[in-house]
Parts: C-alpha cells; sequence; structure tokens
C-alpha cells in the first residue's frame, strides 16, 4: 500500500511538471535550471515536458492494471532521468543552479524510496 501511494505519488508529480512544461516552457526552463527564452530552447522544455508527461502515465496505466513491478521498472528508469536531468543541470550550471539540483536530487531520491517499496512489497 505505501509503495502503491508512492508511486502513485511520483506519477502524479510527473504528470504536473509534464502538463507545466507543456503550457509554461519558460518557468519550466527556470524550474528545470537551464532558464532560457529562446524558441528552440524552449521546444527542448516542451519535448522533457512530454516525456515526464508519458512516464506518468506509464506508472499510473501500470498500476491501474495491477502491474506493480512493471510500475516499478519505470520508476526505476524515472530515477535515471532525475540524475541524468541533474548531470545536465550541474555541467551547464554548476553550483549556481544549486535549487534545480537539490530539487533533482531529491526528486530521484523519492522515485527510488517509492521503487523499493513497491519492489519490497509494502
Amino acid at each position: 500500500m505505501i509503495g502503491t501511494t508512492l508511486a502513485v505519488l511520483g506519477a502524479l508529480a510527473f504528470l504536473a511538471i509534464g502538463i507545466a512544461a507543456l503550457v509554461a516552457p519558460k518557468t519550466s526552463s527556470e524550474q528545470y535550471g537551464l532558464p532560457s527564452s529562446e524558441p528552440y530552447a524552449l521546444a527542448f522544455v516542451r519535448a522533457l515536458g512530454a516525456r515526464d508527461l508519458v512516464l506518468g502515465l506509464i506508472v499510473l496505466i501500470f498500476l491501474i492494471a495491477g502491474s506493480r513491478g512493471a510500475a516499478g521498472a519505470v520508476l526505476a528508469v524515472c530515477v535515471l532521468v532525475a540524475l541524468a536531468d541533474g548531470l545536465l543541470v550541474y555541467r551547464e550550471r554548476g553550483t549556481a543552479a544549486m535549487k534545480s539540483l537539490i530539487t533533482h536530487s531529491v526528486g530521484g531520491i523519492a522515485l527510488l524510496v517509492a521503487w523499493a517499496a513497491l519492489r519490497a512489497g509494502l
């Protein structure tokens, strides 16, 4: 039950992040850690938003279907997404983007906890 609840929360967070990036890419780019108002950069922010939206939907679909193991596998991949996103921000801005780096790190840890709880059958 705890694992499912955490997985749902993670999926909802991905949905919210994805929708925000599609609707307000400039604000999302700032929150992501790479602020930009360049049209091409904002197109990539929208692409990241679409990625997050799809990941959230996949987790929810697996949970609704009763496939906790599959949902957990997607959450494990999402941990890698959070890690990659954080590394990209760090590479471009270093510690100047500390708030965003913390957000990516905390998100990755939360996803890791959700994955572990699902895997443990909690």
